[in-house]
């Protein structure tokens, strides 16, 4: 050490190296004062020197891999570590979607391990991320009274499955080809898979699984409803795979011209058909179509009645002998006739 008196009553040393093995001894200044043959002696007070070894690095030791995926809406913690120093060491955390970076307060924790008489400083760090903490970064900052260290910085990358969007319904022609797009938002990953599925039909149906389902031949059979799934597998960091997946449902309407079309004269479709006399009797034409048809009946070529955008027509008759002959009943839409069915009435006469 270097001492000095700086004047009557003020004594200096400094220490011009300060070493480890000064730490926990005791100082104290002695005086004395009288004539040289009388001395007297007094004592300071005691003092003891702590000394402070800072800190060198600050890392942060989980996760290690760098970017970090986490899943949207999920918990994921942070750890940083000081290496050895004394005293205890701060710990403090960042994030840098803004500038300058922001410091995160909430959701952390600081701890210390003694190893000899040095510590060692442990901070956490607990974040819930959503899809618009993308790019995020996080680091952390520790001083033990000297300068800072920092530590790098952890990239989130977020994890989110991809969304479906409204599919609307359709109708489609008999007998055209059809195509229809599942129609999504993509996630974080991109990649995604398809899988259509329908309703319940009498019709065989493979699952397909691409984006656009395709229908080479559309058939009465394939009127139902259509769900299509779209997936991804979210592989974060810390975890499991994860399956992330959306759908929507669309129906399929075909649309035919008029079919099986049928001629009853009293719920009886044979060839033709006796009744008596002035009884009440009922001539009812069916048929199927989408959309409605239009239906005529006639006696013998002349329209006794017709009706537009129907799938039956019923006629209530109380015959005379004049009215046997030939009905026929015909239908038809704009997009096809159904063929003709005719019965020959026969009607009995008294005498």
């Amino acid at each position: 050490m270097k001492c000095d008196c700086m004047n009557i009553s003020m004594y200096t040393c400094t220490l011009i190296s300060v070493q480890e093995d000064i730490r926990g001894d005791m100082w104290s200044c002695r005086f004395a004062y009288g004539t040289q043959n009388m001395l007297k002696f007094s004592y300071t007070n005691t003092l003891t020197i702590d000394l402070a070894v800072g800190i060198t690095s600050a890392n942060i030791t989980s996760p290690i891999i760098n970017p970090v995926s986490v899943i949207e809406n999920t918990t994921i913690i942070f750890e940083c570590q000081t290496s050895t120093g004394r005293p205890e060491a701060t710990i403090a955390w960042y994030k840098n979607n803004t500038t300058p970076a922001t410091q995160i307060t909430s959701h952390t924790d600081t701890s210390s391990t003694q190893q000899g008489d040095m510590f060692v400083t442990h901070g956490t760090l607990i974040l819930n991320l959503q899809r618009y903490d993308q790019a995020l970064g996080v680091y952390c900052r520790a001083s033990n009274g000297g300068r800072w260290f920092t530590s790098e910085t952890k990239e989130i990358n977020v994890l989110y499955g991809p969304k479906m969007r409204i599919l609307q319904d359709i109708s489609v022609v008999q007998g055209g080809k059809f195509e229809y797009p599942c129609l999504y938002e993509p996630g974080n990953p991109p990649a995604v898979s398809f899988e259509w599925t329908r309703s319940e039909s009498v019709a065989s149906w493979i699952k397909q699984e691409k984006q656009n389902l395709t229908i080479s031949t559309v058939q009465r059979s394939d009127e139902a409803n259509y769900t299509c799934n779209v997936s991804s597998i979210l592989r974060a960091t810390l975890g499991k795979e994860t399956l992330k997946y959306d759908t929507a449902t669309f129906h399929l309407n075909v649309i035919y011209g008029a079919e099986n079309l049928k001629l009853r004269i009293n719920n009886v479709s044979n060839a033709s058909v006796e009744i008596e006399e002035n009884t009440t009797n009922h001539i009812q034409c069916s048929l199927e179509s989408d959309p409605a048809s239009n239906i005529t009946i006639l006696k013998d070529g002349k329209t006794m009645i017709e009706s537009h955008g129907v799938h039956q027509l019923t006629h209530e008759i109380k015959p005379e002998c004049s009215d046997t002959g030939v009905y026929t009943c015909s239908g038809y839409n704009e997009y096809g006739a159904a063929e003709n069915a005719s019965i020959y009435l026969f009607v009995k006469c008294k005498l």
